[in-house]
């Protein structure tokens, strides 16, 4: 397959993957401003942008560090090693973000919104998220290093997907 071939079939992928991702937003935006009002949305804005910081700074950019060290004759020691760093840090930043959680109250970022059902389930769910949003954009990262590319961008649509099915599975039934 020529280059040109090849980078048109793979952006195809890239340009499914940032369709199936938009159309994420603009679904769940009503399913939880609808179903829980706007206060419970932005708890949910403001619980994502914890997590979305605390795992782009946490990572310290290792997923990144796989694709550029991959390049080694021994990729699977290469991801490895990245994969076990990114286990150590992970571990690491959930255990910071529970307690800051448990030492600063979550009620006080949200006003004492009712909402909150415990302040304790707020922080173990957000430092679970924070945990696996890290070891996920290894793993994820390891078949672009590859150069599988269609596999990447495939592995990127499923995720969105999947959270548009189980959230709103979630909101729908649980309503909180």
């Amino acid at each position: 397959m020529g280059l040109i071939t090849r980078v048109f079939s793979d952006s195809s992928y890239s340009g499914i993957r940032i369709v199936v991702t938009t159309v994420k937003g603009i679904i769940m935006i009503p399913i939880i401003t609808n179903l829980l009002g706007a206060d419970s949305y932005g708890i949910w804005s403001t619980l994502l942008a914890f997590v979305v910081l605390f795992s782009t700074t946490g990572s310290v950019h290792l997923d990144g560090a796989l694709i550029r060290f991959s390049t080694n004759q021994n990729k699977e020691q290469t991801y490895s090693d990245i994969l076990i760093i990114t286990l150590i840090l992970a571990s690491s930043i959930s255990s910071l973000v529970f307690i800051l959680g448990i030492v600063f109250e979550p009620n006080t970022l949200f006003n004492g919104s009712n909402n909150i059902n415990s302040n304790f389930e707020l922080t173990i769910v957000t430092a679970l998220l924070i945990f696996s949003e890290i070891i996920y954009r290894v793993n994820v990262n390891f078949p672009r290093a590859l150069g599988e590319v269609k596999l990447y961008e495939l592995i990127r649509s499923g995720r969105a997907i999947l959270e548009i099915i189980f959230v709103s599975i979630i909101f729908i039934y649980g309503r909180n």
